[in-house]
């Protein structure tokens, strides 16, 4: 009994050394042509579904005298998110000052002879960026009192940073330490001097490097769009005046954390 239950150990052990030692099975390989998983889910800014459409204040009335209103307001659908709404709001109260600015006209200037025009005020807009995360709205106006000589014409802008959910302002632009003022200016006045506008004497103030004369302003694909109100640069009879300063020209001094920073080379 002892040799045999010898053998049977020699064989029982050496079995196990056998298995211990066979390398581990391979796991089946996909076919090469198997479907690949699913890309994970990126999030999209918000405001790319928003949409920029006009909401109409159309309005009339008899006080001081018989008018009416026709002026769009520019309101972005496809989002509640506060900075969508704060948008809308801002926007909303630029339409209102315009429309305010005209009935205040209207009690200013009574009484007026009746001359069979009857009073009005119109508002349109413009969207004129291009760069996602970025609105830039220019409001053109057009007011008219019975018994005035001619119409008024006024334009205001909005430019508005949806990330933050903040009007821009033009400081913000540019480098702090930059006078981007006076970089503008120089640009504009050389321009206006090329015009047949009357751009002289009195009217040069209104384009010198001062706040108060570059507070209509946008944001373009081609350039930062200054606009010049009726009389700030020249007489009623030559309008409104525009001036396109490319970005080239303003390169060395924009922020490259600030709104136009897309458009330095």
């Amino acid at each position: 009994m002892k040799p045999a239950w010898k053998v049977y150990w020699t064989i029982l052990i050496a079995a196990l050394f056998v298995f211990a030692c066979s390398p581990a099975p391979t796991p089946p390989s996909l076919p090469t042509d198997a479907p690949l998983p699913p890309p994970a889910a990126t999030s999209v800014p918000f405001y790319l579904n928003l949409t920029l459409n006009p909401t109409g204040k159309n309005e009339t009335g008899q006080d001081p005298a018989d008018y009416t209103v026709a002026a769009q307001i520019p309101t972005l659908t496809g989002s509640d998110d506060p900075r969508v709404t704060a948008f809308n709001a801002l926007a909303a109260s630029i339409v209102q000052q315009g429309v305010d600015e005209f009935k205040s006209t209207m009690t200013d200037l009574q009484p007026l002879p009746d001359i069979g025009a009857a009073s009005g005020y119109t508002l349109k807009y413009t969207s004129l960026s291009a760069q996602p995360g970025y609105v830039s709205i220019k409001f053109e106006s057009e007011g008219y009192v019975e018994g005035m000589a001619h119409p008024y014409h006024v334009s205001r802008s909005l430019n508005y940073d949806l990330e933050t959910g903040e009007e821009i302002s033009l400081d913000s632009l540019f480098t702090a330490d930059s006078s981007y003022l006076q970089v503008i200016a120089d640009y504009c006045a050389a321009q206006l001097q090329t015009r047949d506008i009357g751009f002289t004497d009195i009217f040069t103030d209104g384009a010198k490097p001062a706040a108060e004369n570059y507070q209509v302003w946008n944001i373009t694909p081609d350039g930062l769009l200054i606009t010049f109100n009726e009389y700030q640069v020249a007489p009623y009879a030559a309008g409104p005046q525009t001036v396109l300063v490319p970005y080239a020209e303003l390169a060395s001094i924009i922020n490259p954390q600030g709104a136009l920073a897309g458009y330095l080379p």
